[in-house]
């Protein structure tokens, strides 16, 4: 696992990156989230050839710096230079602007904005099955590689 951070005075993401043959199963140190092992079981179960992971867990823009852009263009430029791996997001409430937990009704306004942001920049919500978390969602980019796997994950039984 590689963790990273591009960071800029308008723009910071953190993600770790993945190679799946490196992984030993769903309990190996290396994955650090539920999401993380949820999303490496899924990607084993589902028998496509995915060789990568990336899971984006924070992206933070200054609330002066919001709705001009700023995010989805990098996240887009992000995927497409990554068009190679599985990319997820579990996203929540920023610890950075959130240091003391959001309420249960701050919680809904938050993940409402970021569902529909992620929406927006290709992702797809696949929360109901991976993870299922109270305080996060989770997104699938819909890369080739991503489109197949959330196929694989319709198609599972409900």
């Amino acid at each position: 696992m590689n963790t990273n951070l591009i960071s800029e005075k308008d723009f910071e993401m953190k993600y770790d990156e993945f190679d799946i043959d490196t992984i030993t199963d769903s309990e190996d140190s290396n994955l650090q989230t539920m999401a993380q092992r949820d999303l490496y079981g899924y990607a084993i179960d589902s028998k496509l050839d995915i060789k990568k992971l990336i899971d984006i867990y924070s992206i933070f823009v200054p609330r002066a710096e919001r709705n001009k852009g700023i995010a989805s263009k990098r996240l887009k430029s992000f995927c497409e230079d990554h068009n190679e791996y599985l990319i997820m997001v579990a996203s929540g409430a920023s610890m950075k602007e959130y240091p003391i937990e959001p309420s249960r009704e701050e919680y809904k306004s938050i993940l409402s904005q970021l569902d529909s942001f992620y929406a927006k920049n290709g992702f797809v919500n696949t929360n109901e099955y991976i993870g299922n978390y109270e305080h996060k969602e989770t997104f699938i980019y819909k890369n080739e590689l991503g489109k197949k796997f959330i196929k694989y994950l319709n198609e599972l039984p409900k």
